[in-house]
């Protein structure tokens, strides 16, 4: 699961940005800094895209890192790249 983590009881999907604070990744729309791991991540309510550059809406995530939740949210994400 190298590309979510745990955060405060959420299960949120990396992006591929380095930070130290949330202000290096206010550029990525919907994105927080996570202090373990020093990466931006997408909010609960947003998946990362294809690429994981940016923030887009997505269900899925939110919720504890489990491999069923991870595999239905990487799903949402692949449908709404597709869009």
């Amino acid at each position: 699961m190298e590309n979510f983590e745990q955060h405060q009881d959420k299960c949120l999907g990396l992006l591929d940005l380095s930070c130290s604070n949330n202000t290096q990744c206010e550029h990525v729309d919907a994105s927080i800094c996570l202090p373990q791991g020093m990466r931006c991540a997408c909010i609960p309510g947003y998946v990362p895209n294809h690429n994981r550059t940016t923030c887009i809406t997505g269900l899925g995530l939110g919720g504890h890192c489990t491999s069923a939740a991870l595999t239905i949210a990487a799903a949402a994400a692949a449908i709404t790249f597709q869009k």
